[in-house]
């Protein structure tokens, strides 16, 4: 790679200045904000998209109302323990204790 003579290329020319006021500041990178708006918005979509696979299903199998119905119990289970894992853990994040 062509580099004028005057340029380093190293990974610490390209750090942040650091502020001594602001020293225990940690700025999130590009790809951890990513992560953090992208990962609820497209496991809410993979939710909703469960949600037509079970009313196909029930749908196609005529299944009924109380066959339906069952059917987005038992099917959405798993999706309503995800949410309650998120609320809970959410909750727990505001009262200040400290999760893993």
């Amino acid at each position: 790679m062509y580099a004028s003579p005057g340029i380093t290329l190293s990974s610490t020319s390209w750090r942040r200045p650091h502020s001594p006021l602001h020293h225990n500041i940690r700025v999130p990178t590009m790809q951890e904000t990513f992560d953090a708006w992208i990962t609820p918005i497209m496991i809410g979509g993979l939710m909703l998209f469960m949600c037509f696979i079970i009313r196909d299903l029930a749908r196609t199998s005529r299944a009924g109302r109380f066959g339906t119905l069952m059917l987005f119990v038992v099917l959405g289970a798993g999706m309503l323990g995800y949410i309650f894992k998120v609320a809970i853990g959410w909750w727990l994040q505001q009262q200040g204790i400290q999760t893993s």
